[in-house]
């Protein structure tokens, strides 16, 4: 099973390199989602990938003044053009986006601010501040929260493989080990699980 830091880190190079293919392969991976799990942050996890097909968005309007639908949707990796559509207008009415959709041409026309927001405010209500869904900016200040646990959880990783009395402890006599297999480490105030790996959530609660 990945531990914690490992996901952690794993997760944030695929949003930061938007690695939309690997993201989706992490996401659904039974080993990540156990790791995610263990401190409750599954769901924020998940949040990641329409995170960063809104990222691959605005992404394209800094290359191109329009686009077809079908162009957007395959380099913004999103599933279908009613998809896309979605999260096109989804984006212009929380003002995230500056565009219009031309429905004859099944094109998009990335614009200047100008009188969007009017334009948007005009299409259908923004949600507001009770809006559940995170902005950009939000995932973006939780994303740098992740990161900064995963290098915590990793340097704790390290200093303990380095360890030498923790290495001694790991390669000590049978006596050592529990019934359900776990090391006692009860001087160091590190005790294993079942699995003889180590307790993640104690080490997020010292972060």
């Amino acid at each position: 099973a990945a531990s914690i830091g490992t996901a952690y880190h794993e997760l944030t190079e695929c949003f930061r390199r938007r690695d939309m293919s690997k993201l989706r392969t992490l996401l659904s991976a039974p080993e990540a989602a156990d790791a995610f799990n263990r401190d409750q942050n599954l769901g924020l996890a998940k949040q990641c990938l329409p995170a960063l097909q809104r990222r691959l968005v605005l992404q394209l309007t800094s290359t191109y003044l329009t686009l077809s639908l079908e162009d957007l949707r395959t380099k913004a990796h999103i599933g279908s053009i009613a998809e896309t559509e979605s999260l096109l207008f989804d984006m212009i009415t929380r003002g995230q986006l500056c565009a219009q959709i031309d429905h004859e041409s099944n094109h998009v026309v990335f614009t200047d601010d100008g009188d969007q927001h009017e334009e948007a405010s005009a299409a259908g209500p923004s949600g507001g501040a009770d809006e559940s869904v995170r902005t950009a900016a939000d995932l973006d200040r939780q994303i740098t929260q992740m990161l900064t646990i995963a290098r915590q959880l990793k340097k704790y990783e390290n200093d303990l493989s380095l360890n030498e009395n923790y290495l001694r402890r790991q390669m000590g006599s049978a006596s050592e080990f529990s019934a359900a297999g776990g090391l006692g480490l009860d001087e160091d105030g590190l005790r294993g699980g079942g699995s003889g790996g180590l307790d993640y959530g104690e080490l997020i609660d010292d972060v």
